[in-house]
């Protein structure tokens, strides 16, 4: 997936668990985060529920991908794109985009 991201030009800080990504997440600031909804040491829904308690401001720009049932993830994660994996790389990258878009911010 960071491959993926680097290649169409995203500048990627991969994480291997949810509680790296809520380090990353609480040492800087990203313009779109993408998660997988099932990660070791620390869930999506983990690092979903940190954001929505100390960067309530990035809920909006979550991306959450899942291998397993949507609803259960889109009950928890209200508002956010949720893409199944293996689906076609474009929903995402689109999804992406589009939050991208709305996280610039006038200079």
């Amino acid at each position: 997936m960071a491959r993926l991201l680097s290649d169409v030009g995203f500048a990627v800080t991969p994480c291997e668990s949810g509680n790296a990504a809520i380090a990353q997440l609480d040492a800087a600031e990203f313009d779109v985060i993408v998660l997988d909804w099932h990660m070791t040491d620390g869930t999506g829904g983990d690092v979903y529920r940190w954001l929505v308690t100390f960067r309530p401001w990035m809920v909006e720009r979550l991306v959450f991908i899942t291998g397993g049932h949507l609803d259960p993830v889109r009950a928890q994660a209200v508002g956010c794109p949720v893409i199944p994996k293996g689906q076609d790389s474009r929903v995402l990258l689109d999804a992406i985009a589009k939050i991208a878009r709305s996280a610039k911010r006038p200079s």
